[in-house]
């Protein structure tokens, strides 16, 4: 799935995105409303295995001072595909770091110049 390239960090909107893209649903009150032909959706992901993930994923970013910020992301999402499952059907995440690292070298060299005020804009960027 091409669309889940796009990185997330907040779970819930990640997962509604996902539920957007299988089957029509409606929006009210800032709740999404499944119609009847719904899909079941499951997840399988354990605490002990996102924790690891999560240790790796900060051992990959603070131990080279953020530079590898993208691989812990796409290694994160990755993480959360792997145990989603919608109607019995495991996603998959297909997004790269490589593709990544580039735009996130020159955010953080902004993110430096502007003594940590782009970062507002970053955490955008990379929702997009």
């Amino acid at each position: 799935m091409t669309c889940l390239a796009r990185l997330y960090g907040d779970t819930r909107l990640l997962f509604e995105t996902i539920l957007v893209l299988y089957h029509p649903v409606t929006h009210k009150g800032g709740a999404f409303i499944m119609q009847s032909n719904s899909k079941q959706f499951a997840f399988d992901g354990g605490a002990g295995t996102y924790i690891g993930t999560a240790i790796l994923g900060f051992a990959l970013t603070a131990f080279p001072l953020g530079t590898m910020y993208p691989f812990a992301l796409v290694l994160r999402e990755r993480w959360k595909a792997k145990h989603s499952y919608i109607d019995g059907k495991r996603l998959v995440f297909s997004g790269s770091a490589v593709g990544l690292f580039g735009r996130w070298l020159l955010w953080l060299v902004l993110i430096l110049v502007t003594l940590g005020i782009y970062l507002f804009w970053v955490g955008l960027r990379i929702q997009k």
